[in-house]
């Protein structure tokens, strides 16, 4: 009797070891079948850095529609079967931006996805305050300490200039007068123009 039940014993534990044997077969049978879908979201349109955090990632895969949001770096990075995916990018301040890739079973795909700026335009005027013409003064735009752009004044000393989202530092200089700084910030999608700039003859 003792050792009929050390036997039915002995066959319970290898039947339990195979159930776990299958479980963990399967598991990474599932695991093999996925493969990994890498993106990573680079910036068009400004010299500047810019934040390339919580770019919302929207995905249609044969899995469903996940989505996922950019690190720090802008790399997100989902998991699936086999199969094509379609992923659109979308931020405040950009156009949307949409890719495809195919995802292999076991294998990873890598896919850039630019984003583009959506630029507000920024316009001003340049005054001297005396009859000569205004043509030609320099005007920085400089944000994080960056130039982003630069223009010069037409013959009414008038400027303007499309730029990114951002608060600037505007740097109006001329051989001949001292350099003038006034700031302004730039909304995506929207005029924005500042107040007569007043430049006086000096160096």
């Amino acid at each position: 009797f003792v050792a009929l039940g050390i036997e039915n014993l002995h066959q319970s534990v290898q039947w339990r070891d195979k159930t776990v044997e299958s479980a963990a077969a399967a598991f990474n049978a599932g695991a093999v079948a996925d493969g990994t879908l890498r993106g990573r979201v680079t910036i068009v349109g400004r010299q500047s850095a810019a934040p390339l955090k919580d770019f919302h990632v929207y995905v249609v895969g044969p899995y469903g529609n996940p989505n996922t949001v950019t690190d720090d770096r802008g790399v997100f990075e989902l998991r699936g079967p086999t199969g094509t995916y379609t992923m659109t990018v979308k931020k405040s301040g950009y156009f949307p931006a949409t890719a495809t890739s195919h995802v292999q079973a076991g294998q990873t795909s890598n896919v850039d996805i630019q984003a583009v700026v959506i630029p507000g335009k920024l316009s001003g005027q340049v005054v001297i305050g005396r009859p000569a013409s205004a043509a030609g003064f320099s005007i920085r735009f400089i944000t994080e300490g960056v130039v982003e752009k630069t223009t010069v004044t037409n013959s009414a000393g008038k400027f303007d200039a499309d730029l990114p989202e951002a608060s600037y530092l505007i740097e109006v200089t001329k051989a001949g007068y001292k350099p003038t700084t006034v700031t302004a910030t730039v909304a995506s999608g929207r005029p924005t123009k500042i107040n007569p700039i007043s430049m006086a003859p000096g160096r």
